[in-house]
């Protein structure tokens, strides 16, 4: 439920930018910044809370990925 909601809500801050990425950015250097904040919540839910409800572990190798 929580995936979904979030989501959701990254759909509708997409949603609503007007304008194409490059305008945005040219405008307004932190114009995505709420699009970004809300697709890296949906990534940390992923890396975190689903992994564990899987029971997955991570490969090693991504212990010192910071992004």
């Amino acid at each position: 439920a929580q995936a979904i909601t979030l989501i959701d809500e990254a759909i509708a801050i997409a949603d609503a930018l007007e304008g194409d990425v490059p305008e945005l950015l040219a405008a307004d250097a932190n114009a995505l910044q709420p699009l970004y904040d809300a697709i890296k919540a949906i990534t940390d839910l992923l890396k975190t809370q689903i992994l564990g409800m899987l029971d997955l572990e991570l490969p090693d190798r991504a212990e010192g990925d910071n992004d």
